[in-house]
């Protein structure tokens, strides 16, 4: 793959007499010449831009100069969609930047595509559109979607952030390859212009923004430990290593600037990880197929489901299956936790629960361990939902610019359909159904409100859809699984703690027994043996014979060898 730098746009023509090479501009170029050669052509069929990476900056000097009208507070739309939204004075760590997920339509563009519901008629309107740019981008949408990053490549990147802020904060080295120019210039925008740059994000920078420091958690995640490429035996996997590999939520941001031309903004090229062909990556995957559609709406379709299904087609399984790893993992850990629990019994039958059976540290570790799959898995289904909702409000947003000629289904979303049905002594009736009444599943729903679509796309979002239930349904499985080995561990654990108490009430009791005897012998028995030695005397005082010596003798005696001692 050729380098891509992080200030160039990438410009994809499709002709009517085929697929033109990609041409490379740098955003002064393309703003200052680029334009002229691409838009309002009448041999151009489809036009894609790309810019790889996330900039807030340069992707609203390229909308800007691309709709010509646009003016001040055009992009202010844009602006408002950054997050976390706090007062500027707020320390933010620097992952926390993101764009809320949404997808919407501009005022301008809605209502356009309901006066041309056939195909033939956006060469017209296509026409129009180019001779008088749009003040707005007829479609944008922001969304988050996961990628793969190498460990080492990851801490080279972070360590360009972090001295680009003027942090002081060291991260573990890696080597450096070809990325390294790409890392410094958007190192160089991060500290230009900081709320511009989006930089790429961890799972756990996602899904916990506000935490400062990540490094301990990024180390830690599962998919690391079982996709290094070094020969490790099973003792190792605790290991994480520089080619070892970790999800990361990238960001897509997509415009449809006109009925011809759609804009993109995400991490590619050299700014992101690489395989030599082993993994698709998204902007691999929508550069095989972008092109085979014939109007812009169903290649923005078809964008928006490379974005949401490259991690888990079919292609990029034979690489790295997420889902495979972690069924594997929990599997391990269900096998632990059983071995475990045979090990309890067999020392509670014979019994023989030491110590060291009871002691618990090896299950409190494998708790832990399971516990993170299930945070891991949830953040990836929160991921997912917010895709789905995104695609809902895309799926809204094309009825509007793209909508159906189908008489059956209206503007809001509901089918209807005309049912025969017989009535006892009234003969045949036809009756009207709404078949979105009283509908809560939002899969659906989804699909009901995806026929009031044109075309292509109808079936694309459809299918999306489809692939993203699939997949939240394989991490729910998952999720249910490590729940359900973590509630065995934990029961475990209490019988563990259960049989301690029972061991320790044992030996209370027979330390009990110990002090009783001990209290006997000291209450009883010793006051004993001093009557008996003190009345055993041979004493005036106790025989009353006058020839046994007084008691005072006996004392002064002993008294005179105790002195006599003490000196």
């Amino acid at each position: 793959m050729a380098i891509v730098h992080s200030e160039y746009v990438t410009v994809h023509v499709l002709k009517q007499d085929g697929l033109q090479d990609p041409k490379h501009l740098s955003i002064e170029e393309f703003i200052n010449g680029g334009l002229k050669e691409f838009r309002g052509k009448d041999e151009i069929k489809l036009c894609w831009l790309h810019i790889p990476v996330n900039h807030v900056a340069w992707a609203e000097r390229c909308i800007q100069s691309w709709c010509d009208a646009m003016e001040g507070d055009s992009m202010e739309d844009l602006r408002l969609k950054q997050r976390p939204s706090l007062p500027e004075h707020a320390s933010i760590p620097w992952h926390a930047r993101h764009m809320e997920p949404s997808c919407s339509a501009s005022k301008e563009a809605r209502g356009v595509g309901e006066k041309n519901n056939e195909y033939e008629s956006h060469a017209a309107q296509t026409s129009q559109v180019n001779d008088n740019p749009k003040q707005r981008p007829l479609l944008t949408l922001l969304v988050p979607y996961m990628n793969w990053e190498t460990y080492g490549n990851f801490c080279s990147l972070h360590s360009s952030y972090q001295d680009s802020l003027g942090s002081t904060r060291t991260t573990e080295s890696a080597t450096r390859s070809r990325r390294q120019t790409g890392e410094r210039t958007l190192a160089q925008s991060l500290s230009d212009d900081e709320k511009s740059l989006h930089p790429r994000r961890t799972l756990d920078q996602f899904y916990y923004p506000s935490l400062r420091d990540t490094a301990s958690r990024d180390r830690d995640q599962t998919i690391s430990k079982w996709t290094s490429d070094s020969s490790h035996g099973e003792d190792s996997r605790h290991d994480v290593t520089n080619d070892s590999r970790m999800i990361m939520v990238d960001q897509l941001w997509c415009w449809v600037l006109d009925h011809k031309t759609m804009l993109s903004c995400f991490p590619s090229g050299d700014l992101q990880y690489t395989s030599n062909g082993e993994f698709i990556d998204l902007y691999t995957g929508i550069q095989h197929k972008w092109f085979k559609h014939n109007n812009i709406w169903d290649a923005y379709s078809t964008v928006i489901k490379e974005t949401f299904t490259c991690l888990f087609c079919q292609e990029n399984k034979r690489f790295i299956d997420l889902v495979e790893i972690y069924r594997w993992v929990i599997s391990e850990k269900a096998a632990k936790q059983t071995t475990f629990f045979q090990s309890f019994s067999s020392a509670r039958e014979v019994g023989e629960l030491s110590s060291e059976h009871l002691n618990g540290h090896q299950e409190l570790a494998l708790v832990l361990e399971i516990a993170d799959i299930i945070d891991e898995l949830n953040m990836m289904r929160h991921l997912i939902q917010k895709q789905r909702e995104v695609l809902k409000s895309l799926i809204m947003a094309l009825r509007k610019l793209n909508p159906t000629s189908d008489s059956n289904t209206d503007r809001t979303g509901l089918t209807l359909s005309i049912q025969s049905n017989t009535v006892a002594g009234r003969g045949q009736m036809n009756v009207l159904v709404n078949h979105h009444e009283g509908l809560t599943d939002l899969a659906e729903s989804i699909k009901i409100l995806a026929q009031g679509i044109s075309g292509r796309s109808r079936d694309i979002v459809i299918s999306t859809d489809d692939d993203v239930l699939t997949i939240t349904a394989e991490l729910s499985i998952l999720k249910s699984d490590a729940e359900y080995n973590h509630k065995m561990l934990l029961d475990l654990l209490n019988l563990m703690q259960t049989a301690a108490a029972l061991a320790e009430a044992r030996s209370t009791t027979q330390q009990g027994r110990a002090i009783m005897l001990f209290t006997i012998v000291t209450i009883v028995f010793l006051p004993l043996s001093f009557f008996t030695s003190y009345f055993g005397q041979n004493i005036f005082e106790i025989t009353g014979d006058e020839n046994n010596p007084h008691a005072w003798d006996l004392w002064r005696y002993g008294s005179k060898h105790i002195t006599y001692h003490s000196r």
